[in-house]
C-alpha cells in the first residue's frame, strides 16, 4: 500500500543486502504515513505519478556519489514498492536489476479481488467509468464501424460530458 509508514523498524531484505556488499537506498516517497495524512494523500489517483518523480530524484542523487556505480543498480520492493518497480522498469532502462515483489501488475484486476479489500479501490483509484463493447468493432470503429455502434458512441460521449461538466455558464 503507498501509505506504508516508512521508519526505523528492522527489515530482513535491507539487512540482508547490506551485509552482503549490497549498497541500499531506502527513500521516503511521498504517500508515506510517516509525513502526515497531507503527504499520504499525494498519490491518491496518481499511482506511480509524483512519488515516482520522487524515486528517480533520490536515485539522481545517489549516483553522484563517489561509491555508487550507477552502470549497477538494482531496484527492488514489495507491495506497493513492487508495483512502483513494475512501473519503474516500464519507464527507464536505468536498472540492470529488477525484482518486484507482491506487485499488481493490473490495477483493473486488482479491484475487488485482491486480500486488501474492495474498499480501497475507490479510496485509490475510484473514478467513475463507464465501459461500452462493440462488438466486432475495430479501432477505426467511429468512422467505418456499423452505424448502430457509430450512433451510441457519440450520444454516449456527449451524454458523459452533459452529466459530468454541466451546462455552460
Amino acid at each position: 500500500m503507498p501509505h506504508g509508514y516508512y521508519g526505523y523498524p528492522f527489515n530482513a531484505m535491507q539487512q540482508c543486502l547490506a551485509t552482503n556488499d549490497v549498497l541500499v537506498v531506502y527513500a521516503n516517497p511521498r504517500g508515506s504515513s510517516s509525513y502526515g495524512r497531507t503527504f499520504a494523500e499525494q498519490v491518491i489517483r496518481d499511482w506511480s505519478g509524483e512519488d515516482y518523480l520522487d524515486l528517480m530524484a533520490v536515485v539522481d542523487a545517489a549516483v553522484q556519489q563517489p561509491f555508487v556505480d550507477a552502470a549497477r543498480l538494482g531496484i527492488w520492493d514489495y507491495s506497493y514498492g513492487g508495483y512502483m518497480t513494475a512501473r519503474t522498469i516500464g519507464q527507464t532502462d536505468r536498472f540492470r536489476a529488477a525484482v518486484c515483489g507482491a506487485p499488481c501488475f493490473d490495477l483493473t484486476s486488482m479491484y475487488g479481488t485482491s486480500d486488501i479489500g474492495h474498499v480501497f479501490g475507490d479510496l485509490q483509484w475510484g473514478c467513475e467509468v463507464e465501459f461500452a463493447r462493440y462488438p466486432g468493432g475495430s479501432h477505426l470503429f467511429m468512422s467505418v464501424g456499423f452505424p448502430e455502434h457509430r450512433a451510441d458512441v457519440l450520444g454516449r460521449v456527449l451524454t458523459w460530458f452533459k452529466e459530468h461538466l454541466g451546462d455552460p455558464a
